[in-house]
Formats: C-alpha cells, structure tokens, sequence
C-alpha cells in the first residue's frame, strides 16, 4: 500500500471522528433507508475453482432450486483439469448460532472445464464460452445443501426461468454451440444451435452474456430441459427445432 495511501485514510478517520462521525453512530440494520432483513440461514459456493451465478429460484417438496451459470475456473489452455478433483462446493448452512459453518454440510460437484480463451471475454476473467447450466437443491427449512447438477456442451450456456412442481424441474434459457444431457434410459441427448448446425462450433462472438449486446444481436437458441426432483437424470431436453 503506498504511503500516500495510508495518509489519506488516516486524515479521512481523523476527520470523522473530529466531526463527530463515529462508527458506533453509524446504522448497520439500514441500506439507503431500506431495513436489512433477517436471515435464518445462508448458503454459499466458495471454492476459487469454480462460479456459481443462481439466477432463477423456484420452490417445491420443501426444497429451494437455484438454477443459474456454472463455470469452472479451470484453463484448459493453462493446465489440465484434475479429473479426481471436484471443482465446486456448495457450503451450508451459516446461521447465526454457527456463524462460522462449523457444523455446515458440504457437497461438491464436478464441472466440465473449457478454454478461457474461446468465447467473449468476461470482465471478471475468463469468457463466457466456459459457463454451463448448473442447479443446486437445497432444504428449504435448515439450509443444508443436498445436490447441485450441471448441463453443458461446448460454448455458452444461460438459465432465463425455472419452474418446480411436484416432482418435476424445468429448466430453460438460451445456448450457443451445443448443450447435451444424459436421459434416464442412460443415453445422451445433444442439442445444436441454430447458428451453427450440427457438428458446428459458435463464433466467437456470439458467446456472450445478452446484456452485453442489443436486442438485435445472435444470443443463441432456447433450451428447454426437465428433470427429477432428485437431480439425477434429465426427462428430456428440446431447442426450439425439436
């Protein structure tokens, strides 16, 4: 840390306490004069080998699915991936008896692992071409993490809505290149984009985040896939040509 730095800080302190801003004064139930709510518990993805974007949530049988991008962190241009090692892990609960996690369940998963170099570049590193459909299960009353599944095939792969009832899960969005699923007869389904047909690989820029781009820009075809509750096996999977 430069010295100027530091400078800065301590002059920033001495000011508040010199005007009579002191932290104990300071609200920490209040955002922008919104009350903070409460939580009974919290459960995170915490591993540096992995991302994990819930985007969509859905409720059924006592249990919360997140559905969102999943990604490994892993650079197949950098190293090889580990095929022992899980690369995401789904920690739980943290409440505030156990604020720590302690006591807290955790279940890893493996993820398909790509090159960072395909696809648009993230902000935050990597590209997007790396992300996949990922859905994790947890218990809606302590927490506790039971399960998280991914979908994914070469290239971008992006959760738009979830919906859960009885003891079905459906999943959709939208993908580029190909995305594949592995059926409850044990045979694998794989689905192609429009934009590049059967056998062909998504340009470059066309694997991006939608909120990159105008609503005019190629984003890839619809997916829809549905599963069990339990997360083990998928129903079906169709795009929008099935």
């Amino acid at each position: 840390m430069k010295l100027s730095t530091v400078a800065f800080q301590l002059f920033v302190a001495d000011l508040l306490v010199a005007t009579g801003v002191r932290s104990q004064e300071i609200p920490t139930d209040t955002f922008k004069g919104c009350s903070t709510p409460s939580f009974e518990w919290a459960s995170y993805d915490t591993r540096a080998m992995a991302s994990f974007k819930p985007k969509r949530g859905a409720y059924a049988n006592g249990f919360i699915f997140a559905a969102g991008m999943a990604r490994s962190n892993v650079d197949t241009d950098v190293m090889d991936p580990d095929p022992d090692v899980q690369e995401l892990s789904l920690i739980g609960p943290f409440t505030e008896s156990d604020a720590t996690g302690a006591s807290a369940t955790v279940r890893n998963a493996k993820l398909q692992s790509y090159s960072a170099s395909a696809g648009a570049a993230e902000n935050a590193g990597g590209s997007w071409h790396q992300y996949d459909v990922g859905i994790a299960k947890i218990d809606a009353n302590t927490g506790e993490p039971m399960n998280f599944f991914s979908w994914g095939g070469d290239s971008l792969e992006e959760t738009a809505a979830l919906v859960a009832s009885g003891d079905s899960i459906a999943v959709s969005g939208h993908f580029t290149g190909h995305l594949a699923a592995v059926l409850a007869d044990g045979t694998t389904k794989t689905i192609w984009n429009s934009n590049v047909g059967e056998g062909g690989v998504a340009l470059d820029e066309d694997q991006f985040h939608p909120n990159n781009k105008d609503s005019h820009a190629e984003s890839g075809t619809q997916y829809t896939i549905r599963t069990n509750r339990c997360l083990v096996s998928s129903k079906y999977i169709s795009n929008n040509h099935d």
